[in-house]
């Protein structure tokens, strides 16, 4: 009982604290309850008001181009063919799809409905997806999280200004991030299988979620990739595997991207490519030393990935900071991640959170610093995404990184609070 007890101060359990520090248990669940029922009517107002005002974007970009994918999909229509010259009016947005094949056939049956009636449905679908991948990321934390943090955690993510944006375009985010969450939670109790499922579609549905493939690899868990791998290639031949190899990879395409989408982007590349033309005289960097700058700061963040991956234990907490680095690597390397996207930084948040909590309250000096650093770094990004009076900070990518290296801070701190707990429980699940 001693052992035990001295394990969970270690990781900073209130309850074993100094009661006259803390207030009573009764008092501070009123507490928490009474925040989680103010934040939840203050995010629902926030969400509603935003439907209401992005109600009319069904008609604009990205929501439009999807239903024009979709419904010349349905009429038998070439999607993946370039469009001839003349065919487009200037001005109007490219339409050749850049989408796998497993996405049209998903979002195809909303086009049956009228153009209104299938935005709203998506955006509805897209909060529920969101709500619910946070809410099984807060409950997998071992020992649970009260059901008042869970939904302060949810209300808070409801307001950040990437949910903005992500209702604004009309994209598809929370339904990726939700697809990996619920890979990783069903990895982690031994359901390879369904783990494998989840992936597998999240990778059909935008390819880049098979980057967590390498962190199950990393993890040894061998089974959720083999899995992976088979329900990918089932996904593929049903799809049409003709279909895949029409997919547009012209590097005037990816280029033109590149050049034009900086302002919303939170990839590395597109964001050394807007730096170096503000320095360039010509206002086009050469693209060799874009590749090699953007080449070295995607090699560091892989390196992190390797670093934490290898050295996290398996608790909750520890694979949970690690799952929400890799969440945030593939938003850093992949070349078309933009705004909204930073919604994958959402288990990220809660999971440095709480590990920040529970370590400055562990009633040790050991690791203030750290704790303190990653922190501030994590709580500054938070802030920005919840400020109204700054809803176009610039850049994105620096929210990405700054969340990055605060989680990898915190992680290193719960790593080293780790190696000081009896060895029995430093294994345990």
């Amino acid at each position: 009982m001693r052992r035990q007890a001295d394990l969970r101060a270690r990781l900073g359990y209130p309850a074993l604290m100094s009661r006259s520090m803390l207030p009573t248990p009764t008092v501070a669940s009123l507490l928490r309850i009474a925040l989680a029922i103010v934040l939840t009517i203050v995010a629902l107002k926030v969400t509603v008001r935003r439907l209401d005002h992005f109600a009319w974007r069904y008609n604009s970009y990205d929501f439009d181009q999807l239903f024009d994918w979709g419904t010349r999909y349905r009429a038998g229509q070439d999607i993946w063919s370039p469009h001839q010259e003349g065919e487009l009016r200037p001005g109007e947005p490219r339409r050749i799809y850049n989408q796998p094949p497993a996405f049209v056939e998903a979002f195809a049956p909303l086009t049956l409905l009228d153009k209104p009636t299938a935005h709203w449905i998506s955006q509805i679908a897209q909060l529920a997806f969101l709500a619910l991948a946070l809410w099984l990321v807060a409950r997998q934390i071992d020992p649970p999280l009260d059901t008042a943090t869970v939904v302060i955690f949810i209300a808070l993510a409801l307001m950040f200004q990437s949910v903005r944006k992500m209702l604004f375009n009309g994209q598809l985010s929370p339904l990726l991030l939700l697809s990996m969450v619920i890979a990783w939670i069903c990895a982690r109790r031994g359901r390879p299988a369904a783990a494998g499922l989840s992936l597998a579609i999240g990778t059909l549905v935008k390819l880049y979620p098979g980057a967590l493939a390498v962190y199950f690899l990393l993890r040894k868990r061998w089974s959720v990739l083999w899995w992976t791998g088979g329900f990918f290639l089932v996904g593929v031949v049903a799809t049409g595997i003709d279909k895949w190899l029409r997919m547009p990879l012209s590097h005037e395409y990816d280029l033109w991207l590149v050049a034009h989408v900086s302002k919303n982007s939170i990839a590395l590349l597109p964001n050394v490519y807007a730096w170096g033309a503000s320095l360039a005289k010509g206002g086009a960097p050469p693209w060799i030393a874009v590749i090699a700058v953007t080449l070295i700061l995607d090699i560091g963040v892989v390196a992190v990935l390797f670093w934490a991956t290898s050295r996290a234990a398996n608790d909750s907490v520890s694979d949970g900071l690690v799952f929400g680095l890799w969440l945030i690597g593939m938003v850093l390397v992949s070349p078309l991640a933009y705004w909204s996207e930073l919604v994958l930084l959402f288990p990220a948040y809660i999971f440095a959170s709480v590990a920040a909590w529970r370590l400055s309250t562990s009633g040790r000096a050991f690791p203030g610093l750290g704790v303190v650093a990653g922190a501030i770094l994590i709580g500054i990004c938070a802030a920005i995404e919840l400020i109204k009076a700054l809803p176009y900070f610039q850049p994105r990518l620096l929210a990405a990184l700054l969340t990055f290296i605060g989680t990898t801070i915190i992680l290193r701190s719960w790593i080293d609070a780790e190696s000081l707990a009896p060895a029995d429980v430093r294994t345990r699940s």
